[in-house]
């Protein structure tokens, strides 16, 4: 048997690793230390004659790169006939099978038979077996080589032959005193008593030949039922998966079908699903907007009908637009307050300086304090109510003048603002085209009725193009400007 290929699932530190171009003669592995030549050595060692229990206190060598413990040796025997010797994690040293071209066996009996029965010990001591383990030779000198190797043939595991002349020299001395009483008689009798159970052997030997041929055939019945067995099991699995596969299959014809009925959608768009589906959320959207366009008009309306019509206010609207009118003048009077306030200081100043002027003993008290006549204060009376009269007047007329030159600024700026360059060019190409047509169609003179469309067209265009721009023409806003 010679190996040719490695495959290692997970052992120590390997996993997933294979080993291809080994042949025949010298095959060298080299590496550094902890490279893992021992690990494969034993990888090796454990494919062929099982896996340690971990009652046996060594090196499991369990995957620490992930994997499951195991793999197979690819191997060639003499009649060049290829093998694979795979082994799994299991009770007595793992499940091993054996596959040959046409057919797959299984047990350890079979793996020993086709390594010519050679034990593990054999193979450790003779085949297999590390420098430490050569160390354990005690020397290297080749007496004691040739007694590991001669041992390792006989079957004696790591027994050397030295150790086994040493134990018949103390046996010889035992049996064979110079001095004392002998123990030959006993050990006569004991070899009489063996010779018989040899005889009584020997007689079975025939029954032993047949029980151990029937027994090697019940050993290939079983291999073959067990393969049997992997069949039916592969075939049950296949069936099961079929049962679960069969609603999803049914599924799938009707799909078909269905598809085989639709129409044909190549000049779909290739976005189309993606377009489908923002048009469906945007008109989502759309809805709910409407919704809330109708909720808020729908509330506007209730205000409206809620509201109640004031027709005595509605009588002076007039003066109602006026005062809207005039909000702004009085916000723009609350913002210069202070500005008034200060100027009313300078003007208390000024009225100070000036009765200074009149006469430096007086002040304002004094002034306040004249004693007027009722004629005089009837006067000033008269004077302040027809100055107050003459100056609402004037605030009146102020905003009637305001509101007419808004009403006449917003009439003013109606329409659009189109030169009047422009209107006569398109109005003269216009006119100009149509005598030309008449006086052409007149005169049959092809050229000029050619000119006069030409002129008609570009008139045409011309107004078109005006139209199309008229909010470039529109007239500004003088309401808006004032």
């Amino acid at each position: 048997m010679q190996l040719r290929e490695i495959h290692i699932d997970g052992f120590g530190i390997f996993s997933n690793k294979r080993i291809t171009g080994l042949t025949p003669g010298i095959n060298i592995i080299y590496g550094k230390n902890e490279f893992g030549k021992t690990t494969l050595l034993e990888f090796i060692r454990r494919i062929l004659f099982g896996f340690p229990t971990k009652k046996e206190k060594t090196n499991l060598y369990t995957p620490v790169s992930g994997g499951s413990l195991g793999g197979s040796l690819k191997v060639v025997l003499q009649n060049s006939e290829d093998l694979i010797i795979s082994r799994s994690p299991g009770a007595h040293g793992g499940n091993v099978r054996v596959s040959t071209p046409s057919e797959v066996l299984q047990g350890q009996t079979v793996l020993n038979h086709l390594l010519g029965s050679a034990s593990k010990d054999i193979y450790r001591n003779i085949y297999a077996f590390t420098i430490d383990e050569l160390h354990d030779f005690n020397t290297l000198n080749s007496e004691e080589v040739k007694s590991r190797i001669y041992g390792a043939g006989l079957g004696l595991g790591n027994i050397s032959l030295k150790d086994i002349e040493k134990e018949i020299e103390s046996y010889c001395t035992q049996i064979f005193r110079p001095r004392g009483s002998s123990q030959m008689g006993a050990l006569m009798e004991k070899i009489k008593v063996a010779e018989l159970d040899i005889l009584q052997i020997q007689k079975n030997l025939t029954l032993f030949d047949e029980l151990q041929e029937k027994h090697n055939r019940m050993l290939k019945e079983k291999v073959k039922v067990q393969n049997s067995l992997e069949d039916l099991e592969s075939g049950k699995r296949t069936l099961e998966t079929q049962v679960r596969l069969y609603e999803d299959t049914i599924q799938y014809l009707e799909a078909q079908n269905k598809l085989e009925t639709l129409e044909d959608i190549s000049q779909f768009p290739e976005n189309g699903l993606k377009t489908f589906e923002s048009m469906k959320t945007e008109k989502k959207n759309l809805f709910l907007r409407i919704e809330e366009e109708e909720s808020a008009l729908q509330t506007i309306k209730d205000n409206r009908e809620a509201l109640t019509v004031n027709h005595e206010l509605l009588k002076h609207e007039e003066i109602v637009n006026r005062l809207q009118q005039s909000i702004q003048s009085v916000l723009s009077v609350s913002q210069d307050l202070d500005r008034v306030r200060f100027e009313r200081e300078d003007l208390d100043m000024q009225i100070a300086e000036e009765i200074k002027s009149i006469d430096r003993n007086w002040n304002e008290e004094s002034v306040m304090t004249f004693d007027l006549t009722e004629a005089e204060k009837g006067q000033i009376d008269e004077f302040y109510d027809s100055f107050e009269s003459l100056r609402k007047e004037k605030d009146l007329y102020q905003d009637r003048l305001e509101s007419h030159r808004r009403t006449k600024a917003e009439k003013m700026s109606e329409g659009w603002n189109i030169p009047e360059w422009l209107k006569l060019f398109y109005y003269g190409f216009t006119a100009t085209g149509l005598l030309g047509v008449i006086l052409g169609g007149y005169f049959m003179n092809i050229p000029l009725l050619i000119v006069a469309m030409v002129l008609i067209a570009g008139g045409i265009f011309l107004f078109k193009k005006t139209l199309k721009s008229k909010n470039d023409f529109s007239k500004e806003d003088l309401a808006e400007k004032n």
